[in-house]
């Protein structure tokens, strides 16, 4: 059974559990925008923070210790709920809290009853129109789901595939995620591939790019699809699958494109040097460049997960390390994002490994 969620931080803190050394330098929620990166600073005696989404309003989500935060106007604040991974432009929220999924507006949640049969539900995002996509689970499956005008509805799978995970949806109601068969099953027989769920019907975007090893992680209203393809960023539009480069400009790869807006504009990170030497930093694409949005002061690796339409760009930094011998604790990701969140990094190596 396929329990993991592919979740865009995953992927970015591996990036953290990954550098080298005894120390740990502290991560910081930033905000992008008119050229400057901005520290959005931590919720009270905290020490990390990271942003997850940002809306059309410059809102942003994140996290920082064992709480969620809304960033607005300047001021950033404990919301007053946990657990929540998503919001839209209308002032709803979703989040996971246990086994069940649920959205939250108004000052209250409501729960999202998993698919007949399963024991739970997961949502991953949702759209202006309070459309949930996600995975829901049983004993021995796990299907993705689309939530709409309070009716949940099992998305299927892949012909060949027996899981299937809903990750993106757009304002016209389509979908990306992937599906598979699941390496516990047989681990000599486990694949994965991205999909695109539109008008009733799931197509296997490895096989209509003909890409071995593809994951799909946003889209836009213009139906722009961003993520990775054979170890670097892509953008597919209108028939076209672009390989978009990375910071160091050579053929080398790495770069990871997370997210898209209406504009085109695309977010991710990429391999790049620094002040300190070779790390990874955030990355804006638009009109054909790639463009380094650097670190915050101190740093060494940057990330971008999410652009709104008027482009302000969101993503986490670390900044200036904690004395040599005395490490900051990783944060407790755990709390937010499901025991399935990190799970997504050993998804990706057991991808890789499949497809050398």
């Amino acid at each position: 059974m396929m329990t993991r969620f592919f979740g865009t931080l995953a992927v970015c803190l591996g990036l953290l559990v990954a550098l080298p050394g005894p120390a740990r330098a502290d991560q910081h929620a930033f905000g992008f925008s008119q050229g400057m990166m901005q520290d959005l600073g931590t919720l009270p005696q905290e020490l990390h923070s990271y942003a997850l989404r940002v809306n059309n309003k410059g809102e942003i989500l994140g996290f920082s210790g064992s709480s969620n935060f809304l960033y607005a106007q300047g001021v950033i604040q404990k919301m007053p709920v946990n657990s929540l991974l998503g919001l839209n432009d209308v002032g709803q929220f979703i989040g996971n809290e246990g086994n069940s999924a649920f959205i939250y507006a108004q000052g209250g949640k409501t729960y999202l009853e998993p698919l007949m049969g399963a024991l739970s539900s997961y949502a991953n995002d949702l759209n202006n129109l309070g459309q949930i996509v996600g995975y829901s689970s049983s004993s021995s499956w796990t299907h993705a789901f689309l939530y709409s005008g309070g009716i949940m509805q099992d998305l299927g799978t892949l012909p060949g595939a027996d899981y299937s995970v809903a990750y993106r949806i757009n304002n016209l109601g389509q979908i990306i995620g992937f599906s598979g068969k699941s390496w516990v099953t047989d681990p000599s027989e486990g694949w994965s591939h991205a999909f695109l769920y539109s008008q009733g019907v799931m197509y296997d975007l490895n096989e209509l790019l003909g890409v071995s090893d593809l994951s799909a992680h946003d889209i836009n209203d213009q139906g722009q699809i961003v993520g990775r393809a054979d170890g670097n960023g892509f953008l597919y539009s209108q028939g076209v699958l672009q390989d978009l480069g990375n910071l160091l400009g050579d053929e080398t790869g790495g770069a990871t494109a997370w997210a898209i807006n209406n504009q085109g504009q695309i977010v991710g990170d990429s391999p790049a040097y620094g002040e300190f030497g070779m790390g990874n930093h955030a990355f804006l694409y638009r009109d054909g460049v790639m463009e380094d949005l650097g670190v915050l002061p101190g740093g060494v690796d940057s990330c971008a997960v999410d652009i709104n339409d008027g482009g302000e760009v969101i993503g986490w930094s670390d900044i200036i390390p904690p004395p040599s011998g005395n490490p900051t604790p990783l944060p407790p990701t755990a709390l937010f994002l499901g025991s399935g969140l990190l799970g997504l990094a050993g998804l990706s190596r057991r991808r890789r490994r499949q497809t050398t």
